[in-house]
């Protein structure tokens, strides 16, 4: 190659005149890029801010609707029979201490406030069709010696024997049944399973839909006459409600955990901590963090080690 060949060669490789020109706008110009970054920055922004807007306007509206959509279940007075366990006209006898409770496709249920009627009118109750009859009566049963095993029997009960089962519009049935006996209607919870296992925690807390239903959160202390400390926000409600969905089943406490519990609960180191849902009702879980121990309904449960970190670093200093 000769040495004119190599120099055309190379004065091709250089910009074209259109590149050039290019080149120098730019370097007379610096300020057109920018200009072109930001009309581009308006298109991108202002969409986005519209959606906030909207958000803002309408994210409390939608809040207040679901909450709207969420009845509110009212006890009503009850007649003065039913105060002390005997419906009226009823069959069954309230044994003091087996609670007032009845079984239903293997799991327990809790009668709420001990019994009491609720209003559900309007609920429309029986469209949701009929899930059984209450046919066994286990208080008598276990004074006859509990010879029958009504104790573990789906429909059989220590209240309302002979009421009617119904789903309860809103809820799970495998967490809340209606129980309709006479005209009046009876609110039973999910306590336990019939041949005594232990709930898993976290099915519980999916079933009773903590992080949706519930309100606010309180700190109490045993007896459930002083509040301590409350906990409104939703992050706090998640947080809690993924917490208690850790802790582990305790198939049975030992004699020795059974005489901590009872020191504890003599030296104010056992607590309540109340769920306030939105329907008005609440559901009660009792602490001991010292034991680790959780109990809801009739199970026991170890608290995981991530909530005895919360308790000690949020809740101890406070208590």
């Amino acid at each position: 190659m000769t040495e004119k060949e190599l120099i055309d060669r190379l004065a091709r490789m250089g910009p074209t005149d259109k590149q050039t020109d290019r080149m120098l706008e730019r370097i007379l110009n610096p300020a057109a890029k920018p200009k072109f970054a930001l009309k581009q920055s308006y298109r991108i922004a202002l969409p986005t801010i519209v959606i906030l807007l909207l958000s803002l306007y309408w994210l409390p509206a939608l809040q207040q609707k679901q909450n709207k959509e969420i009845p509110q279940l009212m006890s009503v007075p009850a007649p003065f029979a039913v105060e002390f366990g005997l419906p009226r006209g009823g069959k069954s006898i309230h044994a003091g201490t087996l609670g007032k409770f009845l079984n239903y496709n293997g799991s327990r249920y809790t009668f709420l406030e001990d019994g009491a009627a609720y209003d559900l009118s309007g609920w429309k109750v029986e469209e949701q069709g009929v899930l059984g009859t209450l046919q066994y009566d286990i208080a008598a049963d276990i004074q006859n010696g509990g010879t029958k095993g009504y104790s573990s029997r789906d429909l059989a009960t220590t209240y309302m024997n002979g009421g009617t089962i119904y789903a309860l519009p809103g809820y799970a049935p495998a967490f809340r049944l209606a129980v309709s006996y006479e005209g009046r209607y009876y609110i039973a919870e999910l306590s336990g399973k019939t041949d005594d296992r232990v709930i898993d925690a976290k099915e519980f807390v999916s079933l009773a839909d903590l992080s949706r239903m519930t309100m606010r959160i309180e700190w109490l202390d045993y007896q459930g006459t002083t509040v301590m400390q409350v906990w409104d926000a939703k992050k706090d409600i998640r947080k809690w409600s993924n917490l208690i969905a850790e802790s582990i089943p305790i198939e049975k406490l030992t004699d020795e955990q059974y005489e901590r519990l009872a020191k504890a609960r003599s030296s104010d180191r056992s607590f309540q901590v109340r769920w306030v849902l939105r329907d008005g009702t609440s559901i009660v879980m009792y602490l001991v963090p010292d034991l680790s121990l959780l109990t809801i309904g009739n199970g026991n449960y170890e608290l995981s080690k991530t909530f005895l970190e919360m308790y000690s670093k949020e809740i101890l200093l406070t208590d």
